[in-house]
Protein backbone atom coordinates (compact mmCIF):
# COMPACT_ATOMS: atom_id res chain seq x y z
CA UNK A 1 0.00 0.00 0.00
CA UNK A 2 1.14 3.34 -0.82
CA UNK A 3 1.04 5.72 1.91
CA UNK A 4 2.06 9.33 1.25
CA UNK A 5 3.88 10.48 4.69
CA UNK A 6 6.08 7.27 4.18
CA UNK A 7 9.39 7.92 2.78
CA UNK A 8 11.52 5.34 1.69
CA UNK A 9 14.73 4.16 -0.60
CA UNK A 10 13.35 2.77 -3.60
CA UNK A 11 12.24 -0.54 -3.12
CA UNK A 12 9.13 -2.18 -2.62
CA UNK A 13 7.05 -0.80 0.01
CA UNK A 14 5.01 -2.64 2.52
CA UNK A 15 1.60 -2.18 4.58
CA UNK A 16 4.11 -2.76 7.48
CA UNK A 17 4.95 0.90 7.70
CA UNK A 18 1.18 1.45 7.79
CA UNK A 19 0.75 1.26 11.48
CA UNK A 20 4.56 2.52 12.19
CA UNK A 21 2.69 5.55 9.95
CA UNK A 22 0.51 6.17 13.31
CA UNK A 23 3.95 7.59 15.42
CA UNK A 24 4.12 10.59 12.61
CA UNK A 25 2.83 13.90 13.81
CA UNK A 26 2.24 16.08 10.59
CA UNK A 27 -0.03 19.14 10.01
CA UNK A 28 -3.13 17.98 8.70
CA UNK A 29 -6.30 19.77 7.80
CA UNK A 30 -8.83 20.52 10.96
CA UNK A 31 -11.73 18.89 9.47
CA UNK A 32 -10.08 15.94 9.38
CA UNK A 33 -9.28 15.39 13.02
CA UNK A 34 -13.18 14.85 14.06
CA UNK A 35 -15.01 15.65 16.81
CA UNK A 36 -16.47 12.16 17.66
CA UNK A 37 -14.90 10.35 20.94
CA UNK A 38 -12.78 7.62 20.90
CA UNK A 39 -14.58 4.92 22.07
CA UNK A 40 -14.40 4.14 25.92
CA UNK A 41 -12.00 1.53 25.80
CA UNK A 42 -9.17 3.54 24.41
CA UNK A 43 -9.90 6.76 26.21
CA UNK A 44 -9.73 4.70 29.17
CA UNK A 45 -6.17 3.47 27.99
CA UNK A 46 -5.21 6.89 27.09
CA UNK A 47 -5.96 8.19 30.49
CA UNK A 48 -4.50 5.23 32.39
CA UNK A 49 -0.89 6.38 30.18
CA UNK A 50 -1.40 9.91 30.89
CA UNK A 51 -1.80 9.11 34.76
CA UNK A 52 1.28 6.39 34.71
CA UNK A 53 3.19 9.25 32.84
CA UNK A 54 2.95 11.92 35.60
CA UNK A 55 0.21 14.18 33.85
CA UNK A 56 -1.81 15.22 37.06
CA UNK A 57 -5.61 13.58 37.61
CA UNK A 58 -7.02 17.34 37.02
CA UNK A 59 -5.06 17.41 33.51
CA UNK A 60 -5.84 13.85 32.72
CA UNK A 61 -9.50 14.82 32.80
CA UNK A 62 -9.61 17.30 30.56
CA UNK A 63 -7.60 16.25 27.80
CA UNK A 64 -10.03 15.59 24.95
CA UNK A 65 -9.57 11.87 22.88
CA UNK A 66 -11.05 12.18 19.74
CA UNK A 67 -11.88 9.56 16.43
CA UNK A 68 -9.97 10.82 13.40
CA UNK A 69 -12.47 11.32 10.80
CA UNK A 70 -11.41 12.08 6.88
CA UNK A 71 -9.14 10.44 4.31
CA UNK A 72 -6.37 8.53 4.78
CA UNK A 73 -4.75 11.12 2.56
CA UNK A 74 -5.56 13.59 4.73
CA UNK A 75 -4.02 12.62 8.06
CA UNK A 76 -2.15 9.51 9.71
CA UNK A 77 -3.75 7.48 12.04
CA UNK A 78 -2.99 9.84 15.26
CA UNK A 79 -2.07 13.34 16.21
CA UNK A 80 -1.27 14.62 19.37
CA UNK A 81 -1.76 18.83 19.81
CA UNK A 82 -2.88 21.22 22.57
CA UNK A 83 -6.15 20.72 22.28
CA UNK A 84 -6.04 16.93 22.99
CA UNK A 85 -5.78 13.91 21.33
CA UNK A 86 -7.23 12.04 17.68
CA UNK A 87 -6.87 8.41 16.90
CA UNK A 88 -7.85 6.35 13.72
CA UNK A 89 -9.48 3.16 15.70
CA UNK A 90 -10.43 1.64 12.41
CA UNK A 91 -6.90 1.62 11.23
CA UNK A 92 -5.13 0.57 14.35
CA UNK A 93 -7.43 -2.18 14.81
CA UNK A 94 -5.80 -3.82 11.90
CA UNK A 95 -2.73 -4.25 13.88
CA UNK A 96 -2.08 -6.96 16.84
CA UNK A 97 -2.63 -5.46 20.46
CA UNK A 98 0.28 -4.78 21.55
CA UNK A 99 0.95 -2.12 19.09
CA UNK A 100 -2.03 -0.64 19.40
CA UNK A 101 -1.10 -0.29 22.98
CA UNK A 102 2.41 0.74 21.98
CA UNK A 103 1.15 3.33 19.91
CA UNK A 104 -1.47 5.01 22.27
CA UNK A 105 1.28 5.06 24.99
CA UNK A 106 3.31 7.08 22.05
CA UNK A 107 0.74 9.19 21.91
CA UNK A 108 0.06 9.95 25.72
CA UNK A 109 4.18 10.20 25.97
CA UNK A 110 3.98 13.12 23.46
CA UNK A 111 1.03 15.18 25.11
CA UNK A 112 2.74 14.61 28.46
CA UNK A 113 6.13 15.91 27.21
CA UNK A 114 4.23 18.98 25.69
CA UNK A 115 5.68 18.26 22.32
CA UNK A 116 2.41 20.39 21.15
CA UNK A 117 4.58 23.19 21.26
CA UNK A 118 6.69 23.35 18.98
CA UNK A 119 6.82 21.62 15.02
CA UNK A 120 7.73 17.53 15.83
CA UNK A 121 11.47 16.75 15.11
CA UNK A 122 13.04 13.38 15.05
CA UNK A 123 14.07 13.65 19.05
CA UNK A 124 10.95 14.38 19.97
CA UNK A 125 9.43 10.59 18.80
CA UNK A 126 13.09 9.49 20.26
CA UNK A 127 12.08 11.43 23.43
CA UNK A 128 8.10 9.86 23.19
CA UNK A 129 9.07 5.78 22.47
CA UNK A 130 11.43 6.05 24.89
CA UNK A 131 8.91 7.92 27.50
CA UNK A 132 5.80 5.13 26.68
CA UNK A 133 8.56 2.51 26.66
CA UNK A 134 9.59 3.41 30.06
CA UNK A 135 6.68 3.87 31.76
CA UNK A 136 4.91 0.50 30.25
CA UNK A 137 7.62 -1.52 31.32
CA UNK A 138 7.22 0.23 34.88
CA UNK A 139 3.65 -0.12 34.78
CA UNK A 140 3.92 -3.90 34.38
CA UNK A 141 3.59 -3.87 30.43
CA UNK A 142 6.89 -5.24 29.57
CA UNK A 143 5.51 -7.67 27.15
CA UNK A 144 4.09 -5.04 25.04
CA UNK A 145 7.37 -3.02 24.47
CA UNK A 146 9.70 -6.74 24.15
CA UNK A 147 6.60 -7.44 21.12
CA UNK A 148 7.10 -4.50 19.53
CA UNK A 149 10.32 -4.50 19.46
CA UNK A 150 10.26 -7.99 18.21
CA UNK A 151 7.95 -6.90 15.53
CA UNK A 152 10.47 -4.50 14.17
CA UNK A 153 13.12 -6.75 14.50
CA UNK A 154 10.90 -9.52 12.70
CA UNK A 155 8.79 -8.18 10.20
CA UNK A 156 9.72 -4.58 9.66
CA UNK A 157 13.54 -4.82 9.22
CA UNK A 158 13.72 -7.43 7.08
CA UNK A 159 11.12 -5.87 4.70
CA UNK A 160 12.18 -2.41 4.65
CA UNK A 161 15.90 -2.55 5.94
CA UNK A 162 17.38 -0.67 9.56
CA UNK A 163 18.23 2.22 7.69
CA UNK A 164 14.72 2.62 6.42
CA UNK A 165 12.56 5.19 8.32
CA UNK A 166 8.86 6.37 7.59
CA UNK A 167 9.39 10.04 7.15
CA UNK A 168 12.11 12.59 8.03
CA UNK A 169 10.58 13.12 11.25
CA UNK A 170 11.16 9.39 13.10
CA UNK A 171 14.72 7.94 13.73
CA UNK A 172 15.45 4.79 11.59
CA UNK A 173 13.84 1.19 12.28
CA UNK A 174 17.68 0.14 13.30
CA UNK A 175 17.96 3.13 15.75
CA UNK A 176 14.49 2.70 17.00
CA UNK A 177 15.07 -1.04 17.87
CA UNK A 178 18.59 -0.01 19.49
CA UNK A 179 16.76 2.24 22.21
CA UNK A 180 13.76 -0.04 22.77
CA UNK A 181 16.26 -3.02 23.23
CA UNK A 182 18.50 -0.50 25.84
CA UNK A 183 14.86 0.23 27.74
CA UNK A 184 14.43 -3.63 27.93
CA UNK A 185 18.03 -4.16 29.16
CA UNK A 186 17.07 -1.89 32.23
Amino acid sequence: MHHPFIQTPPRKKSTILALLLALTTPIIHAHSRGTQPASTHVQQEVRTYLQNLGVNAERTSKVRIYRISGSQKECPFGLTDRDGIWIDEKQISLYPACLCSFYLAHEAAHYALEHYRSITRIGQERAADLAAARMLCRCGRRGIVEQYAAYLKNTVIPQEGSGGRMDSQHPTFGDELAYLERVLAE
